[in-house]
């Protein structure tokens, strides 16, 4: 094996033709969850095994894909693209830092012809996607005798580095490298991650369409309304800790069930806008997006523009949620307090043109509101609904936001 650490293309590899010795680690896009931290203890005269050493590491990256979730993911610095000659595109040295908190480091400039990813047609769109990707080297003896079944590999060092060695072969170092992923976009319209998490939002708010297939509450008997709720309610933990009380104690009325109903999507919708980074996306930070042209099929494609901005580019900070072209996924506003909204819109440049106390009425009514997540651009207006609970196991004196509909745009 080469030492990345002598060679010329060391720590970056295009998606296109990749050499075959290369292995790209599974779990380097993997999306990671939470448990419990442990760290190795070390002592004077204590051996270290390779379980020791492995501790640590692991350790020391859980750590760091914790400090992303405070401090946030995205390109920290560089990686400017530019045009290059016809369908490639330079990628300028930078760093970036990957959902799972996974340190990416593009040494030297990197170039990547588009046109592999072009059809036929004479226009072609792609996003540019930045991934961490590793790559293990140096396989070096241990000093523990071999294995019966170990394959004696005259090329694998010793310990010490100078040959021989009585132990099993193994790689004894990693590197950590990149890779450039090219995808091409189908039409101009939406980025795919917001096309996803379309889907995800209609997947939390199913339970609404449920009520209107069962006739939910009206044609529900009342002795089994509350077990309907129940076989829609997520499991536990929840955000709104009076929920699974408010549904056990609650009198099943219409206008409570459609109430009832209510915490339930919003919980599911809690749970799409806080909660982990969807695991397709967790490697991955979006450098770009670059549409090409050509006059006809037999032409040569050419870089007709390159946009680096948001939501084509994935800045480093606190992530925001996807969203169609030009404008802002407001969903977190759903569920929150009304005296704490307007702050949270301005930083968004949205104001607030009216109040509406919304009630529940019909689940149809109920559906309609949440027929599509609160999207708007910067300078909407927007009409906010909020509701007053009726229900004894919530909060009192809180106005919740149920609901945002846009008006005009300033201008």
């Amino acid at each position: 094996m080469t030492d990345p650490g002598n060679t010329s293309n060391t720590l970056g590899a295009s998606t296109h033709g990749q050499d075959e010795d290369q292995r790209s680690s599974e779990d380097a896009s993997k999306q990671k969850s939470f448990e419990e931290l442990t760290r190795p203890l070390f002592f004077a005269g204590q051996m270290l095994t390779e379980d020791d050493l492995t501790t640590l590491v692991t350790w020391v990256r859980n750590k760091r894909w914790l400090a992303s979730l405070r401090q946030g993911w995205g390109v920290v610095r560089g990686l400017e693209l530019s045009a290059d000659k016809d369908a490639t595109i330079n990628i300028g040295p930078g760093h970036a830092v990957t959902a799972n908190g996974d340190d990416v480091v593009v040494p030297k400039a990197h170039v990547e012809d588009l046109s592999k990813a072009c059809g036929s047609d004479t226009s072609c769109v792609v996003d540019l996607v930045l991934r961490y990707d590793e790559k293990s080297f140096r396989p070096t003896r241990g000093l523990r005798p071999p294995s019966p079944h170990s394959a004696q590999d005259s090329t694998c060092g010793s310990v010490n580095g100078e040959g021989g060695g009585g132990g099993d072969c193994h790689d004894s170092r990693m590197a950590e490298k990149y890779r450039v992923d090219v995808r091409p976009v189908s039409g101009e319209g939406d980025l795919p991650d917001w096309k996803e998490w379309k889907k995800r939002y209609e997947e939390a708010v199913r339970p609404l369409q449920k009520a209107i297939d069962d006739k939910f509450p009206a044609d529900i008997p009342v002795n089994k309304r509350r077990d309907w709720l129940k076989a829609v309610m997520p499991k536990p933990p929840h955000r709104y800790a009076f929920l699974p009380l408010a549904v056990e104690q609650a009198e099943m009325s219409e206008r409570n069930c459609l109430e009832l109903l209510l915490w339930i999507v919003l919980e599911q919708i809690d749970r799409l806008v806080r909660g982990p980074v969807p695991p397709e996306q967790a490697g991955d930070v979006r450098l770009g997006r670059v549409w090409l042209t050509r006059p006809n099929d037999q032409s040569l494609w050419k870089i007709h523009d390159i946009r680096t901005t948001r939501p084509y580019r994935t800045l480093f900070g606190s992530p925001t949620k996807p969203a169609p072209s030009g404008q802002t996924n407001l969903t977190e506003i759903l569920g929150g307090d009304m005296d704490e909204i307007d702050g949270v819109l301005a930083q968004h440049g949205v104001t607030v043109s009216e109040w509406v106390e919304w009630v529940p009425e019909t689940n149809q009514k109920l559906k309609q509101m949440f027929a599509n997540a609160p999207c708007a651009e910067k300078g909407a207006l927007v009409r906010l609904s909020y509701i007053q609970s009726n229900l004894s196991q919530v909060p009192k004196g809180r106005r919740w936001i149920v609901g945002m509909t846009n008006l005009v745009k300033e201008g």
